[in-house]
């Protein structure tokens, strides 16, 4: 793989032209820092021709900042309110999880509350985008929430800052995964050991991916295949992407909540559940991310992220940009009846097990 990028990079036979057409372009613009702006736009074009051609994903140029970053996000660490929200249809977001040591759970916000304005604005009547817009568009440090709880209306300031994912939570009989980090699996087994529940629900929305042996453990947990997907390289060569037995295997009916958010590696679980007929499905369809990204060095601080590899389910086809369709399509936003938020998904999975 390496040595295909260094071809690339190195790929003109004759620099000639390039080094003059830079310099024609320094002499007539003459801008502070010109130069570096020129080797960054060339290299990013070079990335788009290296994407276009190959279709795996979009690559970038990163700082060593970025890409520090990039690897806390990996691992878990996230910037934000520390909450996670459900829509409900035109009037506001319903709290359905709230961070461990994150501002929302500093300032006071609970599960079930109801966000109807955030800053000065309101939700009410507003479209799902635009919903999705106002709670993430605003670069105050702090922000007003008003929340309705137990029919009384109450305000909130909350601070953006620094929460860690936890990888797996509990709510009423659902084990919900936030995203693969270290040790999911072994969370996960301990809570089914515990809780003994018959059939499991797993929720995945919301889950944006992570560790990809992580995922491979989980999957142990609920199959005895070996086998979980493929990954595919620039140069056609495809490797199988197995995961080790597991001494213990829940052979318990499997119900999973995905929406568009369901993402990456998680979808890769999803699609081997799916294939060998292990769960049904429950949501929206899936984000369609597979493309996989490696860093290369420039120098000590540029890096290039490159998407190098994509990940294939087992009729050896990627998912990039399609995702995956539920067994059952049920849409996210919530309704209200009376004063009781719905979770129409969890409720369409409650009413698979028990029919009225």
């Amino acid at each position: 793989m390496f040595m295909f990028l260094t071809l690339f990079f190195t790929s003109f036979a004759d620099p000639e032209p390039i080094d003059k057409t830079q310099n024609l372009v320094l002499e007539l613009l003459q801008e502070p820092a010109l130069q570096q702006k020129l080797e960054k736009s060339a290299i990013q074009g070079m990335l788009k021709y290296l994407d276009d051609k190959v279709g795996f994903g979009t690559s970038q140029i990163l700082t060593s900042t970025q890409k520090d970053q990039m690897l806390e996000y990996r691992r878990g660490l996230r910037e934000g309110y520390g909450l996670r929200v459900q829509i409900i249809d035109r009037k506001g977001f319903l709290i359905e999880h709230i961070f461990e040591k994150g501002s929302a759970e500093k300032s006071g916000l609970r599960v079930g509350d109801v966000i109807l304005s955030v800053g000065e604005q309101s939700l009410m009547n507003k479209k799902e985008e635009e919903m999705i817009s106002i709670l993430h568009r605003s670069s105050q440090a702090k922000i007003r929430f008003d929340v309705l709880r137990n029919g009384h209306l109450i305000s909130f300031d909350v601070l953006r800052g620094e929460y860690e994912l936890m990888p797996v939570s509990v709510y009423g009989n659902v084990i919900q995964i936030h995203y693969f980090s270290q040790n999911t699996a072994s969370l996960l087994k301990k809570t089914l050991q515990e809780k003994k529940y018959s059939p499991i629900i797993l929720d995945l929305r919301n889950n944006e991916g992570g560790l990809l042996e992580e995922v491979q453990k989980v999957f142990a947990l609920f199959s005895s295949s070996s086998l979980l997907g493929y990954r595919s390289f620039i140069d056609g060569k495809k490797e199988e992407i197995r995961a080790e037995p597991s001494d213990v295997v829940f052979e318990q009916p499997l119900y999973i909540l995905i929406n568009h958010q369901t993402s990456h590696v998680a979808e890769l679980f999803v699609a081997a559940m799916m294939f060998y007929k292990r769960a049904v499905t429950v949501g929206e369809k899936t984000a369609g991310v597979a493309s996989e990204h490696h860093f290369y060095p420039l120098d000590d601080e540029m890096f290039l992220y490159i998407a190098d590899s994509q990940l294939m389910h087992l009729e050896k086809r990627t998912w990039e940009k399609k995702g995956f369709e539920p067994s059952i399509v049920v849409r996210s936003a919530q309704p209200i009846v009376g004063n009781r938020n719905i979770d129409v998904q969890l409720e369409t999975v409650l009413r698979l097990i028990n029919p009225p």
